[in-house]
């Protein structure tokens, strides 16, 4: 099958200042430039956080804003965020949907499921499996997470810590693991004058140090 005509899905829950989001822009521009027809969807692409610009892939991803799919857990806008997930996924027969984080990986997954989607990928970009919340939340956050990894074909860890953690709650199965690491546009910093013993001085490293 010719590039142009596998679609694909990123779906994230929202386009605000953050790792995972930089994870996504970068992955979906470099899918588009290799000729792949690739949509972004997301939730509200504002925070407190800060907004994070879109121009990298303007004109070169289409975007789609599901208002409803918000980070907090609210069944009214939750339910509308799945049934509209649903109708684009449906509407727009995509070969591949891939979800980023709890919330969009939850409704994500269910509506690219729903919509008879053939390969659907998660990467969580870390858990919540202790730290965040209390104890019956986080077992029931780790129940549900078992749950949609029975619907997901590829889990991505960033990290070989992250497989095994997800694997140590019974999440998914190694063989549907695959361990990628962020990666970052270099080229802005190879030639990044800045007065490299001022920057040392600052940060307390050293002279000599490595």
């Amino acid at each position: 099958m010719d590039k142009k005509n596998i679609k694909i899905a990123h779906i994230i829950t929202r386009l605000i200042e953050g790792g995972a989001q930089e994870s996504v822009l970068l992955t979906t521009k470099y899918l588009a430039k290799r000729g792949f027809d690739v949509y972004l969807v997301s939730g509200p692409t504002s925070g407190p956080e800060g907004f994070i610009s879109l121009e990298e892939i303007k004109g070169k991803v289409k975007l789609f804003i599901v208002p409803e799919l918000i980070r907090d857990i609210n069944l009214f806008k939750d339910l509308a965020a799945l049934f509209k997930l649903y109708r684009f996924i449906k509407k727009n027969d995509f070969d591949i949907v891939h979800t980023h984080t709890s919330k969009a990986g939850t409704l994500g997954r269910l509506a690219a499921r729903l919509a008879g989607v053939r390969v659907v990928i998660h990467t969580p970009h870390g858990h919540f499996f202790y730290g965040h919340f209390d104890f019956f939340k986080t077992r029931f956050f780790i129940f549900l997470e078992k749950i949609m990894a029975l619907f997901t074909n590829r889990i991505i860890t960033l990290t070989e810590i992250g497989k095994k953690e997800h694997m140590r709650f019974g999440i998914g199965r190694s063989g549907r693991f695959s361990v990628i690491p962020d990666g970052i546009e270099i080229d802005r910093f190879i030639n990044c004058k800045v007065d490299k013993q001022a920057v040392r001085r600052e940060l307390g490293v050293p002279d000599g140090s490595s």
